[in-house]
């Protein structure tokens, strides 16, 4: 019997047939989002995906020990009046050690190497970062989680030690635009609450 989903609200989810990589696209090239449990990292084959009827998507591991799910939509990000972004897209995990502890990272960093590494983008509770080239810029963020946050030159990892029947909640999000002079629209488009992200469990996902 396939896991159904446990840790998420059931919104409408139908089971998918094969599914789209949990990875972000961008102009930049593509984001990817993956996380390991014990240094073993999910497989995505080995997971059941699900989709609501607006276009997000859920995949779900149950792998005896933890429990994995992984939300992909877009959030119900807000700007400043007279910013905008060409797009935005997020990445929400929930992880729970079942049986016993269990030591657990997810990751959001670009696929290929890029030339530069990110550039820090200060802001209260959130980490993040950007990347330009070509015209355009990228950011990624991830709540601040402290010393759990690592920078890395292509993205950010996030360490999550579980004891048994603990339960942990993260996301990240990725937000592209224009390169523009002085401009924080992609900053400000990161910069999301986790009830952002759960709002577009109902809203398309690219």
């Amino acid at each position: 019997m396939h896991p159904s989903p446990d840790l998420f609200p059931h919104v409408g989810l139908q089971p998918s047939v094969g599914g789209v990589p949990p990875g972000i696209r961008t102009p930049l090239g593509e984001v990817d989002v993956t996380a390991a449990i014990d240094g073993h990292p999910l497989r995505l084959d080995a997971a059941v995906v699900y989709r609501t009827a607006g276009g997000a998507r859920l995949w779900v591991w149950e792998g005896g020990v933890f429990r994995a799910e992984l939300l992909r939509c877009r959030p119900a990000y807000r700007l400043p009046d007279a910013m905008r972004v060409a797009g935005c897209e997020a990445a929400m995990w929930r992880l729970l050690a079942t049986e016993r502890p269990a030591e657990c990272e997810v990751s959001c960093r670009w696929q290929a190497a890029r030339r530069q590494s990110g550039s820090p983008e200060p802001a209260t509770n959130l980490a993040s970062q950007r990347w330009s080239d070509r015209g355009q810029r990228v950011s990624i963020g991830t709540p601040d989680r402290g010393g759990a946050v690592h920078y890395l030159p292509d993205g950010f990892a996030v360490s999550a030690p579980l004891e048994r029947g603990a339960a942990f909640q993260t996301h990240f999000v990725v937000a592209w635009s224009a390169e523009l002079p002085a401009d924080e629209a992609t900053r400000f488009a990161v910069d999301c609450t986790a009830d952002q992200v759960l709002a577009g469990i109902t809203s398309p996902a690219g």
